[in-house]
């Protein structure tokens, strides 16, 4: 993760840049708790990549938010798909200790979901914070794509 700072400015919609790139993570990051809502969650970042007609800060970083909720709606799909391949195994003829075990490795899933729900939490608290000085995280590989649509030279 690179880190760049940008000047301090106000965004299209009325508010300082840093401000709507605040707001933006927080939204999400409570969105992409709810269990069906976090498969739409990547909705806001498009809107505010849209919406927003002059901050290269907010654009970056809408586009940079928007595949974060791509990969964890990848992610939470493929635990729910192996989580229920995992509680759809039959148990009848088992004894109650290897159900007990199947029932545990069925709710796995969903423990690492919400370690990796977590993990954004604490991911979101690092990029508020270098979002209140203007600077923006440049994640590997994504970093290009978000700075050739937002026409800035952030990925360098």
């Amino acid at each position: 993760m690179d880190n760049n700072s940008n000047n301090a400015h106000k965004s299209s919609l009325g508010i300082a840049a840093s401000i709507a790139v605040i707001l933006m993570y927080i939204v999400l990051i409570i969105l992409l708790k709810f269990s069906y809502i976090k498969y739409f969650a990547w909705v806001i970042p498009v809107l505010l990549f849209v919406i927003e007609k002059e901050s290269k800060f907010v654009k970056f970083n809408a586009v940079q938010a928007f595949f974060i909720c791509v990969i964890r709606a990848v992610l939470s799909l493929l635990l729910f798909l192996l989580g229920n391949a995992i509680a759809s195994k039959d148990t009848s003829g088992m004894s109650a200790d290897v159900v007990n075990r199947w029932i545990s490795m069925a709710m796995l899933p969903d423990e690492i979901d919400t370690f990796i729900w977590i993990g954004l939490i604490a991911f979101t608290v690092f990029v508020i914070i270098k979002a209140l000085d203007y600077s923006s995280i440049r994640l590997p590989k994504i970093r290009y794509i978000a700075s050739k649509l937002s026409n800035s030279d952030d990925g360098e």
